[in-house]
């Protein structure tokens, strides 16, 4: 079942898994009417994964290393072509284990897939600036500061370039 996403997802990008329905015989169930368990398993101190609307709510779980978000999901099909998305947003940077079962009969709809999502673009109200250099110097003399800056949802984040731009 389907594509796994982009390595390195940005957090708040919605990540999307495609399934297709199939019987015993192989062919497509095109009825729309199965539905799926996702478990997305987050690294430690996520606060939260958002899953698509549909469906009732998702039970959580935590231990003193990751938290597990498990949704039930009547998933939409087009009735057509048999396939079925699933979809959560991930909001911590880090490495998450997704897993998708046939809610009715418990069977793997597709392996379980890592993947790591990293901070998203800086959000300029969460720059921090230290040092004697962020707050004036001398003209024509060096100056230094330290910058730290985090995405919308508290990631850190270390890519220079993209520190650069927030500057």
């Amino acid at each position: 079942g389907g594509p796994t996403p982009a390595e390195g997802s940005p957090a708040g990008t919605p990540i999307v898994f495609v399934v297709e329905a199939r019987d015993h015989f192989g062919n497509l169930h095109v009825d729309g009417d199965e539905g799926f368990e996702l478990s997305v398993t987050a690294p430690s101190g996520a606060v939260a994964v958002r899953f698509a609307a549909e469906g009732g709510a998702a039970s959580v779980t935590r231990n003193a290393s990751t938290m597990t978000a498990t949704k039930t999901l009547p998933l939409a099909t087009d009735g057509v072509d048999g396939t079925y998305a699933a979809n959560f947003t991930p909001y911590t940077a880090g490495a998450y284990v997704v897993d998708l079962k046939h809610a009715g009969s418990g069977v793997e709809a597709m392996d379980a897939r890592a993947l790591t999502v990293t901070p998203g673009p800086p959000d300029a109200s969460r720059l921090e600036t230290a040092g004697k250099g962020a707050h004036g110097g001398v003209a024509d003399s060096l100056i230094s500061f330290t910058a730290t800056a985090q995405d919308a949802y508290g990631n850190d984040v270390v890519d220079g370039a993209a520190l650069a731009s927030a500057l």
